[in-house]
């Protein structure tokens, strides 16, 4: 998705290290007293100054940067989140395709 707008972009993995490297979108999951929760963001235009008082996700080597910072141009949210459900939806689809659903009225 990042590469639309000409920022590569990369998985993190455990066996590497994250120094110098920027953090532009973080998904999380959590579970406490057996209640699941789950979250994702991606930084599209955030005022970064906020993010030199807290050290998310614990890596304090790897500052967090937005998707206007790395493409150099202002982005706008409304196309952003436009493309990212396009996108999105096309994954599930190759992965999960719908099966064909019966009409409403085929059962008795």
């Amino acid at each position: 998705m990042t590469a639309a707008y000409g920022v590569s972009a990369r998985r993190y993995r455990e066996d590497r290290r994250l120094d110098g490297q920027r953090k532009i979108a973080a998904i999380g999951v959590g579970v406490r007293r057996w209640v699941t929760m789950h979250g994702c963001a991606l930084n599209v235009t955030p005022d970064l100054a906020a993010f030199t008082a807290i050290n998310p996700c614990g890596f304090p080597a790897c500052p967090v940067t937005s998707l206007a910072r790395e493409s150099g141009q202002w982005i706008e949210m409304a196309e952003v989140k436009s493309r990212t459900a396009a996108t999105f939806l096309a994954l599930l689809d190759s992965r999960l395709p719908l099966a064909a659903v019966p009409p409403q009225n085929a059962f008795p």
